[in-house]
């Protein structure tokens, strides 16, 4: 495969950076980075910086501004390679764009932050014979304890099944807790402004919720569970909101300052589907605690709980609702599983808890993203010159996944009732 030239689409969020930090050998330097005459780029310049105080060579990075960043794209020379980051309303238009043109797409964070915006890249998605290349890199995919949460279902916890749900009650719970204003590798990160645009930049949902969306399609998957409602009727976004002061990020009482949904819980359909996905934004204060996520599968006469502990890092599975002997039966078969996880996870030691087990975190966590990212960056130039192109399955899956995140209905806001995701 002849070398690529990777081009940044207004790398808005911090991840493009990082991917700078470590690059395939097939990338052909410099990197391209395409952005209007009006984009911000102060954020990004903060990364390389940080970049350059460790050996990074500026020169290596070569600026384009123009009025149609995309069209710069397409006419340059060489096999370019797109990255998207960041999220706003002419994002799906630049993919389908860069895909008439045969460029191969990269994407952090969702495709589309609208049903109305996503549209025409749906039913692209939906009819096209083109060869085309396409993925989402999302974060939170591959964590370890939802993994072989995933894979405790498909193998079958001895006695295990999905509770029958009533109305009021969900089947599968998925949550987790998001920084507004936060540090990352020693890094100051805040939203800019334009994030608070509700209307015109997307939904706070889309933009963090939709990274459990995968594990939610995965946790349906195991327990043999149909998605058929969901491309129907895909739910409701219930948000609760708060003023936030642009400036320093914190909830205020100043007029001028804006509402944003600081609580949002997705509620899934009426079929066979049913679940919810939260997700909570903290403003900014002096000790934050920790982001973290958690994962629940409602059986019957227990629940099956995966989650991440923000302080130690450690992955725990819990069984809830059992007695400890009954618990101990049920978790018998996680030896010969865990030996399915992928690496660096295989023949970790596990920890038994009062709940269920703790496994340590890994030497190289998979949160950090500089270590993530160029693995996968890696992965998507393998599929490229493996001639892997996106299949029938993997563009149902990724129609369905934002369906969720942006075809859901948004109700009116309740500005007096918070919604509390572990009820």
């Amino acid at each position: 495969m002849e070398n690529l030239t990777l081009h940044l689409l207004e790398p808005s969020h911090f991840h493009a950076a990082l991917l700078l930090g470590q690059l395939d050998a097939r990338v052909h330097l410099p990197i391209q980075v395409h952005a209007g005459f009006l984009w911000d780029d102060q954020p990004f310049l903060g990364w390389v910086k940080s970049l350059e105080n460790r050996g990074w060579n500026l020169n290596q990075i070569q600026w384009n501004r123009s009025e149609d960043p995309v069209a710069s794209i397409l006419k340059s020379k060489g096999t370019p390679v797109a990255l998207l980051a960041g999220q706003n309303q002419s994002k799906p238009d630049r993919i389908l764009r860069l895909l008439f043109g045969n460029v191969p797409v990269l994407c952090d964070k969702p495709l589309w932050v609208t049903e109305f915006s996503g549209r025409p890249l749906a039913n692209f998605l939906e009819t096209t014979t083109k060869t085309i290349f396409l993925d989402d890199c999302m974060t939170e995919r591959f964590e370890p304890a939802f993994a072989l949460q995933r894979l405790l279902l498909t193998e079958g916890i001895p006695d295990f099944e999905l509770r029958s749900g009533k109305p009021n009650r969900n089947r599968f719970q998925l949550g987790n807790t998001h920084h507004l204003a936060k540090k990352v590798e020693g890094i100051s990160i805040k939203r800019s402004s334009a994030f608070f645009e509700t209307e015109t930049y997307g939904d706070p949902f889309a933009d963090v919720g939709v990274h459990l969306v995968d594990h939610f399609l995965g946790l349906l998957s195991s327990m043999g569970v149909s998605t058929q409602s969901l491309a129907t009727e895909p739910g409701t976004v219930n948000s609760t909101w708060s003023h936030l002061d642009p400036q320093s990020l914190r909830i205020s009482t100043e007029s001028e300052a804006p509402l944003f949904p600081i609580e949002q819980v997705w509620e899934g359909g009426q079929g066979d589907s049913r679940g919810q996905i939260s997700t909570h934004w903290l403003a900014d204060e002096e000790n934050l605690p920790p982001e973290g996520q958690f994962a629940i599968v409602h059986g019957n006469g227990c629940s099956l709980v995966a989650a991440m502990d923000p302080i130690t890092q450690s992955m725990e599975l819990d069984l809830v609702g059992l007695s400890a002997k009954e618990r101990s039966k049920k978790m018998a078969t996680m030896s010969a599983i865990i030996e399915k996880l992928p690496a660096p996870w295989p023949k970790t030691s596990l920890d038994a808890t009062r709940f269920g087990i703790r496994m340590p975190p890994p030497k190289l966590p998979w949160s950090i993203h500089s270590k993530r990212f160029p693995l996968i960056l890696t992965r998507f130039l393998d599929r490229i010159h493996k001639r892997h192109p996106l299949s029938s399955y993997e563009s149902e899956k990724l129609r369905l996944k934002y369906f969720l995140s942006a075809g859901a209905n948004r109700r009116a806001p309740n500005r007096h009732i918070p919604i509390n995701p572990f009820l």
